[in-house]
């Protein structure tokens, strides 16, 4: 069996001065989790913006030699693509891969057209209806409806609350060098 692993007990902040105290400790070290964050983002920035050139100017290079390899395989599709949807040469594999299969609409018709036939033709078999809860509505109307109504509907509306500490940046140089 493993020993659990215990966390030593912190003192209860009592005094007020201690309050200041410990609110000083966490601005501090949120402003500098903070300043390094900023400092990091920074630094990615300027590397990305460093490459970011070359790639492109690579990307617009090479783009048009994929077309010319392009066309030759469509040109000799017949006697080199037969049996193999691919060709081995020395430097790469050039070829053609089948995509996944997808329902395209045919020229001149809509989406709403091709429902109306599947219900008509088909009985609905391919048609989905969803049925949704529009929470939305209901938390709008949550003053209407009152709580005994929402409670009998299965739901009550419930509110979070959350404790925040919020590092003052006026005092950020002198809080900051105390660590």
């Amino acid at each position: 069996m493993r020993a659990k692993i215990t966390t030593p007990a912190r003192p209860a902040i009592e005094t007020r001065e201690e309050l200041e105290r410990v609110a000083g400790e966490v601005s501090a070290l949120l402003l500098s989790r903070e300043n390094i964050q900023n400092r990091m983002d920074a630094e990615i920035l300027e590397v990305r913006e460093r490459y970011e050139q070359v790639i492109s100017q690579q990307g617009e290079d090479v783009a048009p030699l994929i077309e010319d390899l392009k066309e030759w395989a469509e040109a000799h599709r017949l006697d080199t693509f037969q049996e193999r949807k691919s060709l081995d040469l020395v430097h790469a594999t050039i070829g053609f891969r089948t995509g996944m299969p997808r329902l395209a609409l045919r020229r001149g018709i809509k989406w709403a057209l091709v429902l109306e036939m599947l219900k008509v033709r088909l009985g609905g078999r391919f048609v989905r209806i969803k049925s949704e809860i529009d929470k939305d509505a209901l938390l709008a109307e949550r003053d209407t409806l009152g709580k005994e109504k929402l409670a009998s509907l299965g739901v009550e509306v419930v509110q979070d609350e959350s404790f925040y500490v919020e590092p003052k940046r006026e005092d950020a140089p002198a809080i900051a060098g105390a660590r």
